[in-house]
């Protein structure tokens, strides 16, 4: 069963809240349903089927047992398609995805995209959410619409990667820019960050293979631009430190970036030289990181920085 504890609930909310009564054999196949007897429960809606029919309950019911017990879809969204005619209101809860599911299969794709959209309403922070945003998603792609295509798939990768695994979702998010959206510097950027995320993984070793062949097509979209974003000195017990902050404006990650500081004296005289690397492992675009140059205790007149990196190669 796709959540047993929300359907506890949702048929216990139903049979409370429905007039006019619920027959008793109607209350008994309620039951049979919460503890997953699903012949039992079918065989149990018989009479009601018999008397009403058109119950909105029933027909839920037997759309349930029908995907729980041998996952038919066919006949267990003909069942739920038959709820909604007969109440429009009616909450089908987890089960709104499968009927989605079932549209997109037969091509009914605009009531496909409407039932995965009522899912979204109705679940904002679980597994039934991030099902209905990617498969919205794919039907977007299919249908070529790729800016809300992007749109979905970011807005589950931003909502979901913390709690389950979107390296594949973000791969193909990268392959979307680069080759449906031509957002080269976008794609670049979203292929780093798989790489990164995810060292080791299969995802990792693609996105770093497409950075290799985009690198080669496209040098244009591979650039780093590092620069001091802050800077500050104080007196230590052993002498001077400075530190700051370097940013990155350009469009693919740097790495190995280190911070060259000189002492100056009088007359340009180079009294001390020291140099740091940028703490991190890289600076991606538009971000910061943080350096730390230590310098000996010397009378000084002015101090210089210079900054050395490499571009991140793959």
């Amino acid at each position: 069963m796709r959540n047993a504890a929300l359907l506890v609930l949702l048929i216990s909310h139903l049979v409370i809240g429905c007039s006019g009564g619920v027959p008793n054999d109607l209350r008994k196949a309620v039951g049979l349903v919460e503890q997953q007897r699903w012949q039992e429960a079918r065989a149990a809606l018989g009479p009601a089927m018999e008397a009403d029919p058109d119950r909105p309950l029933l027909r839920y019911l037997l759309g349930v047992i029908d995907l729980e017990s041998g996952g038919d879809l066919a006949a267990a969204a003909t069942q739920f398609e038959k709820t909604l005619a007969l109440s429009a209101t009616f909450d089908l809860g987890d089960y709104f995805l499968p009927l989605a599911d079932y549209y997109t299969r037969t091509g009914r794709i605009g009531r496909a995209v409407d039932t995965y959209r009522t899912c979204l309403g109705l679940h904002s922070d679980d597994q039934i959410a991030y099902s209905a945003h990617v498969s919205l998603a794919k039907l977007y792609e299919a249908a070529g619409n790729y800016d809300e295509a992007t749109r979905l798939y970011e807005s589950a990768i931003r909502t979901y990667r913390r709690r389950r695994d979107t390296a594949g979702l973000e791969l193909h998010l990268a392959e979307i820019y680069e080759k449906h959206l031509g957002k080269m510097t976008v794609a670049v950027a979203s292929y780093e960050r798989v790489a990164a995320r995810y060292p080791g993984s299969p995802e990792a070793s693609l996105a770093k293979s497409a950075l290799i062949l985009m690198r080669r097509q496209h040098p244009e979209h591979f650039h780093a631009s590092i620069t001091i974003a802050e800077q500050s000195v104080r007196r230590t017990t052993t002498g001077f430190c400075i530190r700051g902050k370097v940013r990155n404006a350009g469009d693919v990650a740097a790495g190995f970036a280190t911070v060259n500081a000189t002492l100056l004296g009088e007359n340009g005289r180079e009294l001390g030289r020291a140099s740091a690397y940028v703490k991190g492992l890289h600076v991606r675009p538009g971000r910061t990181a943080d350096f730390e140059v230590k310098l000996p205790d010397v009378e000084y007149s002015e101090y210089s920085l210079e900054l050395e990196w490499e571009e991140m190669g793959y």
